[in-house]
């Protein structure tokens, strides 16, 4: 038997809605998709936010902010281009770890074509490790910044086979990837998407280039209940991140 909270029942309601909108626009066109349009925004800054409200402490979620370029350029890896869009801001706190995240774009547009260089969404975590240093863990990424970095093997060839290790100080990224750090690092890696990890001025930067919008509703009308699910497993695997790199913890 399936038990729904009030805030999966708005949930419901507004997939209802979405899917009669969907057919209108067959009939009325852009009277109708005017419609489904204010009917997304009204899904995030009402009922998406009433989600994770329950979960997440202090959480905000302002669909039309997000990430200064600095800010998302500041973890190193991120390719700039010439366009750049940002958007779906969220913060709040996980198990008494402060984090903001958002959707980014970043492409380079010429006459001919667009090259994608990163889309998808960007996580910034306070990190109780504090160092001076830098420290770069990447699954298909290169160090993009002015930084002198050196790369680092690990006595564990699987891990080296699935990330590479850039850091300004080689001694510092042992401190920074004990064991259990690495151990985790790997189930997070499961995450669909090409992921990348650094560790610098107190912050942790994770990065997931998914090629998609997170909060995308363009199928609400089909997905149903599945995007519901997804929404839960999202944050169940924030939690995760949290537990596994053991962010809530003070360490020296």
């Amino acid at each position: 038997m399936l038990i729904y909270t009030n805030v999966d029942m708005q949930i419901i309601y507004i997939i209802i809605g979405g899917s009669l909108v969907f057919g209108s626009m067959l009939v009325i066109g852009l009277p109708a998709l005017i419609m489904r349009s204010r009917l997304v925004q009204d899904f995030k800054q009402n009922v998406l936010v009433d989600y994770l409200a329950e979960h997440i402490e202090g959480c905000q979620l302002e669909p039309k902010r997000g990430f200064e370029k600095d800010e998302v350029f500041a973890a190193g890896f991120i390719r700039k281009g010439n366009r750049f869009r940002f958007h779906d801001y969220m913060q709040g706190t996980i198990d008494g770890v402060d984090f903001e995240s958002a959707d980014v774009y970043s492409a380079q547009k010429t006459d001919k074509n667009t090259n994608v260089r990163f889309k998808g969404r960007l996580f910034i975590f306070d990190f109780h490790k504090k160092s001076e240093d830098a420290v770069l863990v990447l699954e298909d990424y290169k160090p993009q910044d002015e930084l002198d970095y050196e790369q680092v093997d690990f006595a564990s060839v699987e891990f080296n086979e699935k990330f590479n290790v850039y850091t300004t100080n080689r001694h510092t990224v042992y401190y920074i990837l004990p064991p259990h750090f690495m151990k985790a690092l790997f189930r997070i890696e499961k995450h669909p998407g090409n992921i990348g990890f650094a560790f610098r001025d107190g912050k942790l930067y994770l990065a997931i280039h998914t090629g998609r919008k997170t909060f995308s509703f363009k199928d609400l009308d089909k997905e149903g209940l599945d995007k519901l699910e997804t929404f839960k497993e999202d944050v169940r695997a924030m939690y995760d991140l949290v537990d596994d790199l053991k962010l809530n913890r003070n360490i020296t």
